[in-house]
């Protein structure tokens, strides 16, 4: 602030927000990296920029200084800075709406000159004070003392005296059993129901899916190319927002080595169960074999920093590479272990529907719309096809899971035994999607997830 203050001195400030500092007087140039799409944000950057103060106003500037600049990446987020130009262009002066002026007001047989401010007069002219409301007639007279209030009559009938209970209660081992919480019923396992499945989970030794790894990664043509680019071909559009003049032109642009290994240790780090330090040895290792299988680019293989930042490069222009690579070599290295055993009895709302085919013989209530339509027509099955259905539920011991290429477990909404099917011993996992999760971005890891049995 002291700076501020300061006005025999000019400085360049950057800053991360336009927040504190803009009322110096001498900040009269603005470069906004952020994209502004609410015309309401675009006016206050635009308007950050006009306001020049008085002394500043007429100053000989370099031609750059006359301009404030907004670079965007994507054109389409410039949309509220144009649409705040627009907006400055049309302003129109409405000053009598904020000036004080006079008006003759009438109230009842009463006329009244008032000053209006800010387009609202005062209504009433004189100050309005209520009338007294009548004595109470309950009231106690003046000197009398203010009858005691007792609570024993509000409380009665809700204060009860408490029972004397022994110490210890004991109950015979053998015929006692938890009860169910209020509201609630027991639904026992159908008899002959499996309770026993297999779940997939990842081998602690990730020694062999690094293996898998460097191995599988297919580096083509294209892939390789990208490895060693140094610069990009960048198209610029330049539009003055207040007269919309538009010139295009084309340059190079060195890449940013640093923006590059930032978003190439975003993906390293996806799957979380491997060390992202021997990911990125067996990626370098499989690009090694590349080069000299190629026999070009010889150079790179005696520079870390180069085999590294070519790495990266692929990381990030096929970043799917690797997540396709992973997501084959987790399938091929699970593992599938017991699950624990289905519990015997549930405790669920009382008054559940009867299902035929359930493991349950109920239809369990925590179902949505969509599962629960799903498991109606699978309980409807009267062509002898579904012997038995299961809600696996998730995060649970005896649920059914898949290792997913990020580490992950994916728990599908249920097992299904198939009379006839021969592949993992009749059963069939299914997942239902309602339609507002269609597009959702790990729809289509689980789509194409497989178990091993």
């Amino acid at each position: 602030m002291a700076v501020a203050r300061d006005e025999a001195k000019e400085v360049l400030i950057f800053k991360m927000a336009v927040a504190l500092g803009f009322d110096a007087p001498r900040a009269f140039t603005l470069v906004s990296m952020r994209g502004a799409q609410d015309k309401d944000f675009g006016t206050q950057i635009v308007g950050r920029i006009l306001r020049v103060d008085w002394r500043l106003q007429g100053r000989e500037l370099p031609e750059l200084l006359k301009y404030g600049y907004v670079f965007l990446a994507d054109a389409e987020k410039q949309a509220g800075l144009v649409g705040a130009a627009d907006r400055i262009n049309t302003l129109r002066t409405e000053l009598a709406t904020v000036s004080p002026f006079t008006m003759l007001v009438k109230v009842g047989e009463a006329a009244s000159v008032q000053v209006v401010q800010n387009g609202q007069p005062a209504l009433i002219p004189k100050p309005w004070t209520p009338p007294q409301l009548p004595p109470d007639k309950d009231a106690p007279a003046a000197g009398e003392p203010a009858p005691a209030v007792s609570t024993q009559d509000l409380l009665a009938g809700f204060i009860f005296p408490f029972s004397s209970q022994p110490d210890s209660v004991k109950y015979p081992e053998a015929a006692y059993s938890a009860p169910s919480p209020p509201g609630t019923q027991q639904y026992r396992l159908r008899e002959r129901m499996q309770r026993v499945f297999r779940k997939e989970q990842l081998n602690l030794n990730t020694a062999g899916l690094l293996q898998c790894v460097e191995k599988r990664l297919r580096i083509d043509d294209r892939v390789f190319t990208e490895a060693f680019r140094q610069a990009v071909n960048v198209k610029r559009k330049e539009e003055e927002i207040f007269t919309h003049d538009i010139s295009y032109g084309e340059f190079q642009a060195t890449l940013s080595d640093a923006e590059i290994a930032r978003r190439a240790q975003r993906l390293l780090f996806e799957p979380d169960y491997l060390d992202p330090r021997d990911l990125q040895t067996a990626l370098i290792n499989t690009l090694k074999a590349e080069i000299r299988e190629r026999g070009i680019f010889l150079e790179f293989l005696d520079s870390p920093e180069k085999l590294r930042r070519a790495v990266h490069l692929i990381l990030v222009a096929y970043p799917n590479l690797l997540r396709d690579t992973v997501r084959g070599c987790c399938a091929d290295n699970a593992e599938l272990a017991d699950t624990a055993p289905l519990p015997e009895t549930v405790d669920w709302p009382a008054g559940c529907a009867t299902a035929l085919l359930g493991n349950y013989g109920v239809f369990p209530p925590d179902m949505n719309n969509d599962e629960t339509a799903f498991a109606r027509l699978l309980d409807a099955d009267m062509g002898g096809t579904v012997a038995w259905w299961h809600r696996n539920e998730s995060r649970k011991p005896w649920s059914v899971g898949l290792v997913m290429p990020d580490g992950r477990h994916y728990y599908p909404d249920f097992v299904v035994k198939v009379n006839g099917r021969t592949r993992g011993s009749g059963i069939l996992l299914v997942e239902v999607k309602g339609e507002h999760l269609i597009n959702s971005l790990k729809n289509p890891d689980k789509a194409v997830a497989s178990h091993k049995l």
